[in-house]
């Protein structure tokens, strides 16, 4: 699953909760609940903040499709509130224009505050009071700077034209605080680099897997997943192996300027890293897991508050190993189309 696309998805608490009775049927019974969901995007070089949060009910539909439902389930009139220590950022009723394919008439109703002063390690607090006087209020606290570090260091640029007796035979990348909290993190590492074409040169980026498995006589790649880990092993095989590809196929390697490694990391809270873990069967891709139901953290109803941090880190490649390839090293002079 896209993690982007995770941390923007509001509705998934709408539909009724799955459960399993004595006649094995797919549906329990039915619990009125509002569902209040609200995620925070953090980065270390950033304060300020726009929040957006919503605010639905629980509701059936005949049969098993949940996108048959026509009735917007939204919960209008509420007064949602972030406090931060001593500020409180009161949130907006706002209205947007729904997407395209909608289920949905009218205008969609969210809930936004502007300028919010967020920054890592702050605890939060979300509370909401419905217009019938139920509240619901939930906690977290923002994961904290994860400083990444590696092994071989690369003080002259990445290579892997190192002495394996002394540097061994992977790249490890390390972002341990040594805060085991219990997380989530979604590592990604790319190689990003320039073509010179007859327009201009482009700037394009290529995953780097952690290793090459073999399978049915051939070499699959395997990518970085969801992981509670602190740190990851680059084999120098799959580096070197990335490095050839992006030019495969052209014999003119001159065209290829390598620009650097590009290795990024996305944190989850623990809110958000037990709501991932609910809803994909504890990280197993295989398992469905009907007995139980999706984490929540909001008190008085269901849903999730939580915050994910973003960070990245920049390595440079050394000249003689991009050369090993035909290519150059430098800053890019281009902007990705």
């Amino acid at each position: 699953m896209n993690m982007r696309a995770l941390l923007r998805i509001g509705l998934l608490f709408c539909f009724v909760p799955v459960g399993c009775d004595d006649a094995f049927s797919p549906k329990g019974a039915l619990l009125e609940s509002p569902i209040l969901y609200c995620v925070l995007e953090i980065s270390p070089l950033q304060e300020y903040y726009i929040l957006s949060a919503t605010l639905t009910s629980v509701y059936d539909v005949e049969g098993f499709n949940p996108r048959i439902n026509t009735m917007d389930p939204t919960i209008e009139r509420a007064t949602i509130s972030l406090i931060n220590g001593s500020r409180t950022y009161q949130l907006q009723e706002t209205l947007l224009p729904r997407p395209a394919g909608s289920p949905y008439e009218g205008c969609w109703h969210i809930y936004r505050a502007t300028r919010a002063y967020i920054r890592t390690q702050d605890s939060l607090r979300l509370t909401a009071r419905l217009p019938d006087g139920r509240e619901l209020s939930a906690r977290t606290t923002v994961p904290s700077y994860k400083p990444v570090s590696t092994f071989p260091l690369y003080t002259r640029g990445v290579t892997t034209q190192l002495p394996s007796l002394y540097f061994g035979s992977a790249w490890i990348i390390n972002w341990d605080d040594f805060a085991h909290e219990d997380h989530l993190f979604f590592p990604r590492l790319e190689l990003v680099y320039e073509i010179s074409t007859p327009s201009g040169p482009i700037v394009q980026g290529r995953e780097v897997p952690l290793r090459y498995l073999s399978q049915d006589e051939s070499l699959v790649p395997l990518y970085p997943k969801v992981t509670s880990a602190r740190e990851l092993a680059f084999d120098f095989d799959a580096i070197d192996a990335t490095m050839a590809a992006i030019s495969e196929g052209d014999p003119d390697k001159a065209r290829y300027r390598v620009i650097g490694f590009s290795f990024e990391l996305i944190e989850l809270d623990f809110a958000l890293s037990r709501y991932y873990a609910s809803v994909n069967g504890s990280l197993d891709q295989l398992s469905i897991r009907l007995e139980e139901t999706v984490f929540t953290n909001i008190t008085g109803g269901h849903g999730v508050f939580g915050t994910s941090m973003a960070n990245s880190r920049s390595f440079t490649v050394e000249a003689e190993y991009a050369a090993s390839f035909g290519y150059s090293t430098g800053s890019s002079r281009a902007t990705a189309p």
